[in-house]
């Protein structure tokens, strides 16, 4: 908003579930945002959740709890 970038860190232990990255980062962000989170803070949620969504195949099946410690 207002031309601010915002960017938020990727810290996966393991890469085994490489595939659905992009999928997972542009929906976490999306419905953050739909909740009424700011720009920022939907970023550093997708970021949180895409890490934890690259360490495991498949989607994304952890808990907001879970990402929560990441953010």
């Amino acid at each position: 908003m207002d031309g601010q970038f915002y960017t938020g860190r990727f810290t996966p232990r393991s890469l085994a579930g490489r595939t659905g990255r992009g999928d997972t980062c542009f929906s976490s962000y999306v419905g953050k945002r739909i909740q009424g989170a700011s720009p920022q803070e939907a970023t550093l949620w997708s970021a949180a959740i895409t890490t934890l969504k690259q360490e495991k195949p498949g989607p994304w099946a952890g808990s907001l709890e879970e990402a929560g410690r990441l953010v």
